[in-house]
């Protein structure tokens, strides 16, 4: 029985939709962000009790990156 692709070929063609997908689903969530105008100085927000532990605002952008880069990477294990 032959192989369809080397080992070689797979990764190469994960490593091409990882290249694809990953900056794709980020750039995805930005703009699903910045449309919805969820931003820390969104006064609704702003007036709402926060928890002690409550982190930084910088956290969310940081933590929310690698969430979408994650999604993309398993996408690109998907296809």
């Amino acid at each position: 029985m032959s192989e369809i692709a080397s080992t070689r070929q797979l990764r190469a063609a994960l490593l091409r939709w990882v290249i694809v997908l990953v900056p794709g689903l980020v750039l995805l969530g930005f703009l699903s962000g910045a449309a919805s105008g969820s931003v820390a100085a969104n006064p609704w927000f702003a007036a709402l009790a926060k928890p002690g532990l409550y982190p930084p605002p910088a956290t969310f952008g940081i933590v929310w990156s690698l969430l979408y880069m994650m999604m993309g990477l398993a996408l690109a294990i998907i296809i």
